[in-house]
């Protein structure tokens, strides 16, 4: 596959999970708020079930390249790696961050649980990983568009 082509796909995954990101994060801080967002509550549920998914992707990358010298993950492209690379950065830089404190595995369990203080959670990390996607889409971008 083109380098190009990888960026393409890139994007668009990213673009994908940054909206539903976005629907997820607005329901919660409605429903925290007390609103009644019924609006956004049926597609709130379906991202999880987008989210869910990926997390668990990117935790077996995370895994494989935290536990030693780079190896090939099978099913996994380029792009998809070097954002787990950017995260396993950013765990090491030690930020204070939720969403870098927990593991993957227990953020996807953070999604159904429904305590004030983990709904609270949810929210800082799904700002957290927008955070590391935009970054990520941003080269991505670049590399589609060339510096304009």
């Amino acid at each position: 596959m083109s380098t190009q082509w990888l960026a393409i796909q890139s994007f668009q995954q990213s673009q994908e999970l940054l909206s539903a990101i976005n629907t997820l994060s607005i329901h919660r801080k409605l429903t925290d708020k007390g609103y009644l967002d019924t609006n956004r509550k049926e597609a709130a549920e379906q991202v999880v079930e987008t989210l869910i998914p990926f997390f668990q992707k990117l935790d077996k990358i995370v895994q494989n390249i935290e536990d030693g010298p780079r190896k090939p993950v099978l099913g996994v492209d380029a792009r998809l790696r070097h954002l787990a690379e950017n995260y396993v950065q950013a765990k090491r830089a030690q930020s204070n961050s939720p969403f870098l404190e927990l593991s993957l595995s227990q953020v996807t369990e953070l999604f159904y649980s429904e305590s004030p203080e983990d709904r609270g959670k949810v929210l800082a990390v799904l700002a957290a990983f927008r955070e590391l996607l935009e970054e990520h889409v941003g080269v991505d971008a670049r590399q589609l568009l060339g510096n304009i």
